[in-house]
């Protein structure tokens, strides 16, 4: 028997003028490739090239195959060509499988399947593909869906292919509607119970944690500590009344309870301010941190106060700003403190250190502005250019003699379509991602009627 590779197999049979067959859909770890020999041995022992033991023919649709008793290789031998006599012989096996474990099987009945896999690999081919969708579904819905323990998850996931979700939900999460995802939520919930519900951190509970019964959680009652600046008068007042005026019951001056720096109550970030004036959710001056932040998340998830490109870009622009003013007054204090030191011989050494740290600082960011700038234009140049190539080879040709507009116009000059294109990114934004040839029939009868045949 001659032994011939994928590669010298094809030229082979073209030169004998046999027909090619493509072998590239065989499932197999290892094929060889023949050509027949009548006088081979034809009998019904083979042995196995794993482990050397005598396999046993199985039944077999196409051709004939055998099995290792030992390392469970399967042997598979289809005769191809047109005369079976000189034709060429596939051989494929599969190398040696472990059989389905114990685990698998019982886990594959639990979640009740009927016609169970003989080999192991097969067995985890068919839990990943019941599997597969729930695993996703909990890492799109849950924080924390990794601390959830095997037996819990199991649990979960029989009682989810038990329901029937795979057939009542999409397959992504994205493509859920709000109904659709509070069942899911209410689904793991009562499986697994609250606690354990919580503890997994569900992504929505903003909006869905009444629906699901879990109302508004109760803050732990805490107290702010201050003092009056005029008479130093001590108050202990609760958070919820920060940001409110009262006397001095001693002086009698106006004092204003102060904000706690972190938690609910506090003062809002610039972050924060930035973020509501973008969504356009408004801000008082007494509103707290917690407020503004279940605010947010309600606008963020409404699609109709997205916000457009020119308004994150003003926001970006805005924030760099921003933190140009704070970089350069941080520096002009830390001079004058420099100068006020060298006066009265104080020792300026770490002054000047910060003051070189926050020179640098500053060069890397103006560095890596610089960078992102040159990135963003070398893109905008390289979309520009393949617009230009676009309208040069699916527009511009249209006005030939076998074009749609070579009917109705004359052919533009150059000159010409450089004042169409340049009219319809300005009036038009956009105009060819949607129905870019009605819009440049309409530039041209607005610039140059005069190529109206």
């Amino acid at each position: 028997m001659v032994q011939f590779t994928f590669a010298t197999l094809g030229p082979l049979l073209r030169a004998t003028g046999r027909r090619q067959r493509s072998l590239t859909d065989v499932p197999t770890r290892k094929a060889q490739v023949s050509l027949f020999n009548p006088l081979a041995d034809k009998s019904d022992e083979r042995p196995c090239s794993h482990c050397g033991a005598v396999m046993t023919p199985r039944l077999a649709k196409e051709g004939r195959r055998w099995e290792c008793p030992c390392c469970h290789n399967e042997l598979h031998e289809v005769v191809g060509g047109d005369d079976p006599e000189s034709g060429w012989l596939v051989s494929t096996e599969t190398g040696s499988r472990e059989l389905i474990t114990e685990k698998q099987r019982q886990f594959l009945v639990d979640l009740g399947e009927i016609d169970l896999p003989r080999f192991k690999s097969e067995a985890s081919q068919r839990l990943d593909k019941i599997l597969g969708p729930f695993k996703a579904w909990m890492g799109e819905c849950f924080i924390n869906a990794q601390a959830l323990q095997r037996p819990e998850e199991r649990r979960l996931q029989i009682d989810l292919n038990a329901g029937g979700w795979l057939e009542r939900l999409p397959r992504t999460v994205s493509a859920w509607d709000e109904q659709q995802r509070l069942s899911f939520l209410s689904m793991v919930k009562e499986v697994l119970g609250a606690e354990l519900f919580l503890e997994l951190r569900p992504k929505g509970m903003t909006k869905y944690g009444e629906a699901l019964g879990f109302p508004e959680r109760q803050r732990k009652a805490k107290d702010i500590s201050f003092a009056c600046e005029s008479c130093g008068q001590t108050y202990a007042a609760p958070e919820e009344l920060a940001g409110t005026s009262l006397n001095c019951h001693s002086c009698g001056v106006a004092l204003k309870i102060p904000r706690p720096s972190r938690g609910y109550y506090a003062a809002p970030t610039q972050s924060e301010l930035d973020q509501a004036e973008l969504y356009g959710v408004p801000v008082s001056e007494g509103t707290h941190r917690g407020e503004l932040k279940i605010a947010l998340a309600r606008a963020r998830e409404d699609p109709h106060r997205r916000p457009s490109e020119d308004k994150l870009k003003a926001m970006y622009q805005k924030q760099a700003a921003r933190r140009q003013d704070e970089e350069a007054q941080r520096i002009a204090d830390l001079e004058r403190r420099i100068a006020a030191a060298g006066a009265s011989g104080e020792p300026i050494g770490e002054l000047l250190i910060e003051h070189r740290r926050a020179l640098e600082g500053r060069e890397h960011r103006l560095a890596l502005e610089r960078q992102l700038a040159e990135a963003a234009e070398k893109e905008r140049r390289r979309e520009a250019r393949e617009e230009a190539r676009l309208r040069r080879e699916y527009i511009e040709p249209e006005f030939g003699a076998r074009g749609d507009y070579g009917e109705w116009y004359h052919k533009p000059t150059r000159e010409q379509f450089d004042a169409i294109y340049g009219w319809l990114d300005t009036n038009r934004p956009g105009w060819s991602d949607r129905s870019g040839r009605a819009e440049v029939a309409s530039a041209i009868d607005l610039l140059f009627p005069e190529l109206r045949r």
